[in-house]
């Protein structure tokens, strides 16, 4: 949907257009002085400005004019503006006195010379030959969608770009005609186009023509003269009032840019204020539990240590593991994987690791990365350490060297990657998604255990392709029933490739589908309470459990690749 404050203006646009039936109202609403008040509260107070509008009564249209042209403002010229956005930023021209075809770039020259410079910021499209909904659409012009970053998205109806949360930010918000009862309307994010603005070295010229009449008894203008009325040196307007039968005010608004570029290049190297978290840490420098602010000045690095005896800046914060699952419960928001958290092209946090008691620990240097609001959610599950660091931690990021003691998860996810490089034919990734989202589940949590497990169901087993096994199967001449899937079927293989007299069923798989099914399918009955007590008794943490079920999958999956392998 639009921003909230499009809605509003939307809203007030189609109140000021509302046509009185009674005389006294009517008399009042002719006079166009809420549609002045509208334009100047948009202009003076809302930090979205009406960029087009198109109503019953109501135009109006905006264009970007080069300072250099536009000031001193000739008031005559610019009153006799005529346009509106349904044009082209090019078209096919020949004549002239030149010979052959050629391209002509967009100009406004609509009889005005302050607007022949003049640039629009939206084209009103529509496609020829089609009516309807979709048939008319708008298009922010090039440049400025470059230089903002934005892009359409259908959900929001506006052109947005993620902020530094890595939320969407409507920056230029569209209604068309069959979103709101012929009505338009185009608002865009005021500092996004001040600074636009500021670098071009240009202003707006925003202007308007309200048409205040009762359409169904109006018989046409008067001879009656119009008047010139200057609100402002930069709002000036045309009004001609037909006695208690209508009229129109046509005019336009200078809306400059109160920054310079030169603002811009010192906002470009100012130091940012910013706030910092202060967070529970292991200060190993000074071989001390302590707070340390995220703040630069608070840490130091290697190379000015001694200079001062402040906390190195990878100086680790311990959090509770619930400080993840935020992260792990939005997916299209965030990316979680073994060592980093990124969200979207707002902000990432690396070097995160799990140590040996299950705390989930990050490095001050890194912490002070993320937004402010990122930094108090981490706050919340901060508490002192229990133990050190991962030794995974310790040998990447203090030894830079490898750590050659996998988690079991990491091992599988690398199997599985090999499996779709080479294509294998029994076995297709159905979503590379689905590697990139697993996660040892770190918590207490049922629910983050359950869905864990699932995700691994839904990458292996449903990867399992049924006719290939079968064909494998008849190859070897080993019966088969028609309605058995695709772990009967792969059990019966890799039975067939086995020496000894013990039964080898796919206990791993088959318990993985058990928990997808009777835990996170269903409601937790005896059955499903069962099978977690079961999980906790044997492995006592769910991060156990998950780790031991991928270290068996591995050595079931490699036991079917086998099975492929082997000549007939």
């Amino acid at each position: 949907m639009p921003s909230f404050l499009h809605k509003q203006l939307l809203k007030g646009l189609k109140s000021i257009d509302y046509c009185p039936e009674e005389t006294a109202p009517y008399l009042e609403w002719i006079q166009g002085e809420q549609h002045l008040h509208f334009l100047q509260q948009n202009t003076a107070n809302d930090n979205e400005l009406i960029i087009y509008a198109s109503d019953k009564h109501s135009f109006v249209h905006t264009l970007v004019v080069p300072n250099e042209f536009l000031f001193p403002i000739d008031a005559d010229d610019l009153l006799g503006w005529s346009m509106n956005p349904f044009t082209h930023a090019a078209c096919y021209v020949s004549g002239g006195g030149e010979p052959g075809v050629r391209v002509e770039k967009e100009s406004c020259d609509d009889g005005t010379k302050t607007l022949r410079s003049a640039k629009n910021l939206i084209y009103m499209r529509s496609i020829e030959g089609e009516t309807g909904a979709g048939s008319t659409y708008c298009e922010v012009a090039q440049e400025f969608s470059h230089l903002t970053g934005i892009h359409w998205k259908t959900s929001q109806r506006a052109f947005c770009k993620y902020d530094e949360n890595g939320d969407l930010k409507p920056i230029v918000s569209v209604t068309l005609k069959e979103d709101a009862d012929e009505c338009y309307l185009v608002t865009i994010d005021r500092e996004e186009l001040n600074y636009y603005l500021a670098a071009s070295n240009a202003s707006l010229v925003r202007v308007y023509d309200f048409t205040l009449i009762n359409y169904d008894g109006f018989l046409g203008w008067t001879s009656r003269p119009e008047e010139i009325v200057e609100l402002s040196e930069n709002f000036i307007f045309r009004k001609k009032n037909d006695g208690g039968a209508g009229s129109y005010l046509r005019g336009f608004e200078v809306i400059p840019t109160h920054k310079s570029s030169a603002d811009l290049e010192a906002n470009w190297f100012a130091t940012e204020e910013k706030d910092f978290a202060d967070f529970v840490a292991f200060d190993w420098r000074n071989k001390v539990v302590r707070k340390i602010s995220t703040a630069p000045e608070a840490t130091t690095n290697y190379f000015v240590a001694d200079q001062n005896d402040l906390p190195f800046e990878l100086s680790p914060a311990f959090f509770r593991p619930e400080v993840l699952l935020k992260y792990k419960t939005d997916r299209e928001k965030y990316t979680v994987t073994t060592r980093s958290i990124s969200c979207r092209a707002a902000w990432s946090l690396r070097g995160y690791d799990v140590n040996e008691a299950g705390q989930i620990h990050a490095y001050i240097c890194d912490l002070a990365k993320l937004p402010y609001s990122e930094q108090l959610h981490w706050l919340g599950f901060n508490e002192e350490p229990k133990t050190g660091i991962s030794d995974r931690a310790f040998a990447n990021d203090f030894k830079a060297e490898y750590f050659d003691n996998e988690e079991a998860l990491i091992l599988l996810k690398r199997l599985l990657n090999t499996w779709n490089k080479n294509s294998i034919g029994f076995w297709k990734l159905r979503d590379q998604e689905l590697v990139d989202h697993i996660n040892i589940p770190r918590t207490s949590s049922q629910d983050e255990w359950a869905e864990a497990v699932m995700d691994l169901s839904k990458l292996i087993v449903e990867g399992f392709l049924v006719k290939p096994i079968r064909l494998r199967l008849t190859e070897l001449e080993i019966e088969y029933d028609n309605q058995e899937r695709s772990i009967s079927l792969l059990e019966k293989l890799v039975k067939n490739f086995d020496d000894t007299d013990e039964s080898h069923g796919l206990k791993a798989l088959r318990n993985i589908q058990l928990i997808r099914s009777k835990v996170k399918g269903h409601s937790a009955g005896d059955e499903a309470k069962k099978i977690i007590q079961k999980a906790l008794d044997e492995h006592e943490t769910f991060a156990v459990h998950f780790e031991a079920l991928c270290d068996d999958v591995i050595n079931e999956l490699q036991a079917i690749e086998a099975c492929f392998q082997v000549d007939v």
